[in-house]
């Protein structure tokens, strides 16, 4: 039977401190699975705790020797734990403990956990500045302290990312230390979590009986309050018998009456506010709540989820919950580090394709919209949509959820008719199964008149946006997050039908109930305020806007920072309220300092900075600075292709972008090729009648007709059948696809003109 004062020592470099202190606190920490304790192993007896484990937390004396408190712990100790890295190799003091520690004969209870560099690399020339493993580790000692000429290969446990990651590394430690193998211990532990999860159930039960207790308390108050009531009344009436006595009776009475009412009031408090402590952690609460508190709250708890390393389902569980949290009062980059710490813990220990797992998913995608990264999106909801296909009917709720969210991206990237789609058969299906007031149907119809709002038919949505509405708010309340999002959609599409005074009107009530029940710091209460700016640059008057703009700027640099999508929101209507005026140095300024902010917090190759450099490329054309234009779009064009793919409707605008370029330039010919490939798959990924299809086929055409008009001019200089022919041809290609004057190709400064003369005709 073993004898030793310690467990374990372990040796590190003070570099490495931290990564001392977390393996010491988990190993004294960690409960030895119950099944486990007192069974015979390699190293003896199994025992209940691993405790106590050596760490030496001084500096050693500037000499050659280890210290003798240290060589004595090395003695006692029964392993001997190094935490490999480039520090710890270059350590002699780590290097003398290990060779001590072989010395004594005991080499076979040395465990290495990898936390930083790479084995071996001092064997390979130009990496030996990477070598995690101490020179004692690698070879052979012998019982005087020196090197033998043994090559040793120490087995270690891999704490990177790229290897076992922290918790398995850990365990491996675990299982050297009990002289078990990894795998026994993880079966053990699972089953003692399984144990645990009964235990939980059973407080649970407790917890049940306890609130039952309480409301029994509270009724027991209430029927005394009642009695108190009924006693006070008695004594009334007695009172009339007697003058001198009625008074004393009236009085006590009203004491009476008033000790009850105070108990009732005690109890619907106690009452109320239990309710209310378990219903706060649900994320639609979580909106109506002090957004710096709900903040703080999920913070802290966040922090603790790290003492869940044995439970990953309740650990992911509680992460979802948090995440969920996170994103319904705009902090989008703690939801998405949440998630997606919740999403491999579900895959790992209840399947890619349970429920829980794509709820996740779903979350995830949500919180990458919020970002503007289409393309993660996508991915992520049709494996939801899938899934939930797969595993729900057709006309589930949550399968219908999906097939609207979806419908959303699509939306949010111009593919309306794909969009318009998904979200009408989902409608239909809600509208059948969970009748028209269904508050899933509300907001699948709320999307629908997105779609038409996004395509410029503000009629249609307008009409849409208001009977969603007005079931909203009958079924759901005036209050109610859905209802405030559904009014500020129709109080922008009042907005675009020039209806200012019932946009101002409706605007006004919405942001104050918004205030009310988000708060003023909340993002969806600063995102109305830029409403409110929007109208008043629509009346005309710029200025007023700007200021306006530039005040809810202020505020939500204050409150969200300066690299929250909401605050990148209004900076870009700052950007095209300079841009529509014309004042395209001062949008190109905007859209500059946009891009760099995007650049630092999502890189350069996300969808949105990709976006904003073609709006600033833009701007460069507008000015008149071609060679910056093309510069721009020739780099986002490459990133576009390679990150988002040939058939994304942003890759294809950049494609445009550029074909307008080389017109403007006269290559024409280059030009052509450009629109007509750009065109054929515009229609067949956008539809024909998009915005962006038209502007396409309008440059197209004004080619056509130039080229049309120089065949008609060469064949009245020198007429002959065969140039008439193809001048007639021109012009029926023309004749069939007309221009659309109102199309930004009227916007391209002709070749001819001169800069003074383009401005004058705009």
């Amino acid at each position: 039977m073993e004898s030793f004062k310690y467990r374990a020592f372990i040796s590190y470099s003070h570099k490495d401190e931290k990564w001392g202190k977390w393996l010491h606190r988990k190993l004294e920490g960690f409960r030895v699975p119950d099944i486990l304790v007192g069974r015979q192993a390699k190293h003896g007896k199994i025992p209940k705790r691993m405790f106590p484990i050596f760490r030496d937390r001084e500096e050693l004396p500037s000499s050659a020797q280890l210290g003798e408190a240290i060589k004595e712990a090395l003695e006692q100790s029964g392993h001997l734990i190094v935490i490999c890295s480039p520090n710890a190799a270059r350590s002699k003091w780590v290097n003398q403990e290990i060779k001590d520690f072989k010395a004594m004969g005991r080499e076979h209870r040395i465990l290495y956990m990898i936390v930083s560099g790479e084995p071996y690399a001092a064997d390979h020339s130009g990496s030996k500045g990477k070598e995690c493993f101490p020179e004692a580790a690698k070879y052979g000692v012998g019982e005087d302290g020196f090197y033998t000429n043994s090559r040793a290969e120490p087995i270690a446990a891999d704490a990177r990312e790229n290897g076992d990651g922290e918790r398995n590394a850990f365990l491996k430690i675990v299982a050297g230390l009990l002289g078990v193998g990894l795998d026994d211990l993880k079966r053990r532990a699972l089953q003692q979590k399984h144990r645990k999860l009964g235990l939980i159930a059973a407080a649970s039960t407790l917890a049940t009986i306890a609130t039952i207790v309480l409301a029994t308390y509270a009724f027991m108050q209430r029927n005394a309050a009642e009695d108190s009531r009924n006693e006070a009344e008695v004594a009334r009436n007695q009172a009339e018998a007697s003058q001198q006595r009625a008074e004393k009776a009236r009085t006590q009475a009203e004491l009476s009456r008033q000790k009850a009412e105070n108990e009732q009031a005690k109890e619907r408090t106690v009452t109320n506010f239990v309710t209310e402590l378990f219903a706060s952690v649900e994320p639609e609460n979580a909106k109506r709540m002090d957004t710096k508190l709900v903040r703080a709250m999920l913070d802290k708890g966040a922090g603790r989820l790290e003492e869940l390393d044995n439970e990953p389902e309740t650990e992911a569980r509680l992460r979802l919950t948090l995440g969920s949290t996170y994103r319904s009062i705009g902090a989008f980059d703690q939801a998405e580090e949440q998630l997606s710490k919740a999403l491999p813990l579900l895959q790992e220990t209840v399947g890619a394709n349970d429920l829980r797992t794509i709820e996740v998913m779903n979350e995830l995608a949500l919180v990458h919209q919020a970002k503007g990264n289409h393309k993660a999106v996508e991915s992520l909801l049709e494996t939801v949509l899938e899934t939930r296909r797969q595993v729900l009917p057709e006309d589930h709720a949550e399968t219908l959820r999906a097939q609207t969210d979806l419908a959303a991206l699509y939306r949010s990237q111009g593919i309306y008719e794909k969009s318009e789609t998904l979200c009408s058969e989902a409608l239909d299906k809600l509208q059948e199964t969970r009748g028209e007031d269904d508050p899933l149907t509300i907001r699948a119809m709320i999307e629908l008149a997105s779609v038409f709002f996004d395509q410029g038919k503000f009629v249609q949505a307008k009409s849409r946006f208001r009977s969603a509405l007005e079931l909203s708010r009958i079924k759901l309340g005036e209050e109610h997050p859905d209802t405030l999002r559904a009014t500020a959609r129709l109080v922008r599409t009042q907005k675009e039908l020039d209806e200012f005074d019932e946009a101002q009107s409706l605007w006004e009530s919405n942001s104050e109930l918004m205030k009310k029940v988000f708060g003023e710091d909340h993002p969806e209460t600063l995102a109305e305020k830029d409403a409110g700016a929007e109208i008043i640059a629509a009346r005309g008057d710029g200025p007023d806007a700007l200021e306006m703009y530039l005040e809810i700027l202020r505020q939500k640099e204050r409150s969200l920072g300066n690299m929250h999508p909401g605050t990148f929101g209004t900076m870009e209507a700052i950007a095209k309220l300079h841009f529509e005026a014309r004042r395209f140095e001062n949008a190109a300024f905007s859209y500059d300092e946009i891009f760099i902010l995007m650049s630092q917090k999502y890189g350069n190759e996300h969808p949105e900075t990709l976006r904003i450099m073609n709006l600033l490329a833009e701007c460069f054309m507008m000015e008149g600075k071609y060679d910056g234009a093309f510069t721009r779009l020739e780099t986002a064009l490459e990133t576009e292709t390679r990150v988002l793919g040939p058939e994304d409707p942003l890759t294809l605008r950049t494609q445009v972008s550029l074909g307008e370029l080389h017109y403007i330039g006269d290559r024409k010919d280059l030009a052509m090729e450009i629109f007509t490939q750009a065109l054929e798959t515009q229609e067949r990924v956008l539809g024909l009648d998009h915005h962006q299809v038209t502007r396409t086929r309008d440059l197209r055409n004004r080619i056509l007709a130039e080229q049309a008009a120089a065949v008609e001019e060469a064949s009245e200089n020198e007429p002959s059948d065969t140039e008439a022919d193809d001048s007639q041809a021109a012009v029926d290609i023309v004749t069939d696809d007309p221009i659309d004057e109102n199309s930004s190709a009227d916007a391209l400064p002709s070749p001819d003109s001169s800069p003074e003369e383009d401005e004058l005709k705009k």
